[in-house]
């Protein structure tokens, strides 16, 4: 009975994480007014949002986004930020 219990969820997991788990959205740089918008229409359990600020972090952590939205008005990266959003645009 456990082999079986075994077996379900590892081939059950998989299929969770690609069809059923929530979707993460990322929002990288936007202001504080913007986001409280953002997060009052938020009420879909399937939707995670993650708020990033580029001044607080040096490289994002971008892993696991399905989607990121950028507010670039006056954004200037350096080099580790660029590589940050590449690597995860890239996977």
């Amino acid at each position: 009975m456990l082999l079986i219990g075994a077996i379900v969820f590892s081939a059950g997991w998989p299929l969770y994480a690609r069809f059923i788990s929530p979707t993460t959205i990322a929002f990288v740089n936007f202001q504080d007014f913007q986001y409280a918008a953002i997060m009052e229409v938020d009420t879909n359990p399937f939707i995670r949002i993650r708020r990033i600020s580029l001044d607080e972090t040096p490289s994002p952590d971008l892993k696991g986004c399905s989607a990121i939205y950028m507010f670039g008005m006056g954004l200037r990266l350096n080099d580790d930020q660029i590589q940050g959003i590449n690597k995860a645009v890239s996977n």
